[in-house]
Order: structure tokens, then C-alpha cells, then sequence
């Protein structure tokens, strides 16, 4: 078939959608990538071989995937004895009959003396990104820290959704990031003895460095905040043009006026705006948005040939 539209109310089933339908459509303007919320799916250590997955939640190829409330917590097998092994942490999207889900795994590499993290797997029936590369040394009994390298910035390997439409390219800060931690730990295991004197310095180069990138993305952070609140929250209007929702105007008993903008779909109500003429004269709007969670008046009012503004 050519031409392929959705979505539309069914008349005696012959209209049917199926879960891929949806996935589909959310993957063509949704990438894939850890979202903004809880604590991002971070990957930290626990106690013996255990890691734990942070609350948060991702996409993966248009599917939704949310850890609630308390950390997943997985075991790493027993290290080998003789040589380093690299396993890689995953947010695995199953999409066989008997499974149908996202789950955050464990994908135990192979013992080598150079070891590489597990390929992930991209196929029609399971699409893998990749969270964190965890490397245990020959006889380890616990996971450090410093052995746990964050893959949520790669856009390869896993990224970042921060909005719709564009996402923050992080590649050149991740792969500065790698470069400096292969730096260290290749220092570590050659000579320890030269790395502990000189860990002081490299600490101090790495921790200026991870500065600068935090404080270049918060300002970036912030300012789209910023952004994407005032135009929330000062552009009712252009909510109406949102596809799929319709712009209801009431004029009720009292004088005032209801606008809402409504899904066509579900009935559900996104903004509301409610115009009241007060008897000094003056004009009250009271905008209230329900995407995102943000409430806030604005009020007109008249005085003399003076228009005043306040928000609360």
C-alpha cells in the first residue's frame, strides 16, 4: 500500500490500530533516548556486584519506558579470575509475541585482556540502547565507582530527549568525556604508582572540565525552560493550532468568556482561558495549562490610558 494515514474513529472495525501503529507515529517526531525526569536512569553501584538503575524514564524506536519510584537493581556475574571483563547496562526493547516489553538488562561481556563492552542488539525484534559500560578487573567481589562509564550522552549508543522537535548534540562533550576517562584508567593499569601521584592533578583538570560543561548546560537548560514558559503560558492561541485539538469559545450568563482548547480525540482539556469584565473596569485573564503542569493569571487592567500587568 502506497499511501498510509491514521488516526480515525472506526465505523464497524474497519478502522483498527495496533500498538506498532502508535510506536510509528510517536518514533517520527519522539527520538530515542533517556528523558528529562526522576533521576535520568543513572547507573551507580550498590554493594558486591550490584548496580542499580535509577528512577526515569526513555523512548525507545517510539515505545515508552518508565522506572517508577524505587531503583532497579541487577547482579553482575563473579569476575573472572585471570582477566578484565566489560559489560554494558541496557534499556531492552522486546518486541517478540512471549515478551512485548522494555526492560533494563545486563549484558555480560567476554573476559579478554583487552576487553570491549557487548554489541547491542538492533534487529525487528529487539532494539537495545546503551546506558552504561561497567568494567570489573580479574578477582573482583565488588563494582567501584570509577569503573562505571555513563553512555546516556552518546547519540549512538543511547541520548538524550529533551524536546520534540531538536535534541542537544552531546557527542563532542561524550567524547571528550571517554577520552579522558581511557586516559586515566589506561594510566592506572600501566603504572598505579605514577597515576596516584598524579591523580591530584588529573582530578582537578577533569573536575573544571565537568564544570564548564555543567554550567554550559544548565544556561542551556534553563533558557529553554525559560522559553518554553513564556510561550506557553503568552501564546494561548497558537495551543488552538495544535493538531488534533479544537479552540471552544463560550460566552456565559454573567458576561465572562470561557475558551478551552479541547482534544478531539478524548474530549480531554488542555488550557483554559476564562475573560471576566470586572465593574472598576477593568479585564481579568486567567490562563490555566495543563501541558506542562503550570498555572498562571495574567490580569489587564485599565487605567486611564495606562494598561497594567501582573502576574501571580
Amino acid at each position: 500500500m502506497a499511501e498510509y494515514s491514521s488516526f480515525f474513529n472506526s465505523e464497524l472495525g474497519d478502522r483498527v490500530y495496533t500498538a506498532s501503529d502508535f510506536a510509528n507515529y510517536f518514533a517520527s517526531f519522539i527520538g530515542n533516548g533517556v528523558m528529562f525526569g526522576g533521576n535520568f536512569l543513572s547507573v551507580s553501584r550498590t554493594f558486591g556486584m550490584n548496580i542499580q538503575v535509577l528512577p526515569g524514564k526513555a523512548f525507545v524506536n517510539g515505545y515508552y519506558y518508565e522506572n517508577r519510584d524505587f531503583p532497579k537493581v541487577l547482579t553482575l556475574r563473579p569476575a573472572d579470575s585471570l582477566l578484565p571483563r566489560v559489560d554494558r547496562v541496557v534499556l531492552r526493547l522486546d518486541l517478540r509475541q512471549e515478551e512485548r516489553k522494555i526492560t533494563a538488562a545486563v549484558k555480560t561481556g567476554i573476559a579478554a585482556a583487552n576487553p570491549t563492552a557487548p554489541m547491542l542488539q538492533r534487529d525487528n525484534e529487539i532494539w537495545e540502547l546503551g546506558i552504561a559500560d561497567i568494567r570489573t578487573n580479574a578477582g573482583d567481589f565488588e563494582i567501584f565507582a570509577s569503573n562505571i562509564v555513563d553512555l546516556r550522552l552518546s547519540p549512538e549508543l543511547c541520548g538524550i530527549v529533551t524536546g520534540i522537535i531538536e535534541q542537544p548534540d552531546f557527542s563532542e562533550a561524550f567524547a571528550r568525556y571517554l577520552a579522558l576517562y581511557d586516559e586515566i584508567t589506561g594510566r592506572m593499569n600501566s603504572n598505579f604508582d605514577d597515576f596516584m601521584l598524579s591523580r591530584t592533578d588529573d582530578l582537578a583538570r577533569f573536575t573544571a572540565d565537568w564544570s564548564k560543561f555543567e554550567m554550559a548546560y544548565s544556561g542551556w537548560f534553563n533558557q529553554i525552560k525559560a522559553e518554553l514558559f513564556t510561550q506557553g503560558n503568552t501564546n494561548f492561541d497558537d495551543w488552538s493550532r495544535r493538531s488534533g485539538y479544537d479552540m471552544i469559545t463560550t460566552f456565559l450568563d454573567d458576561g465572562s468568556i470561557d475558551a478551552r482548547i479541547v482534544n478531539r480525540f478524548n474530549s480531554s482539556v488542555l488550557a483554559i482561558k476564562t475573560t471576566v469584565f470586572n465593574t472598576d473596569g477593568s479585564i481579568s485573564e486567567t490562563l490555566e495549562f495543563n501541558e506542562p503542569k503550570i498555572f498562571i493569571t495574567k490580569t489587564t487592567i485599565f487605567s486611564g490610558n495606562i494598561i497594567t500587568e501582573s502576574y501571580v
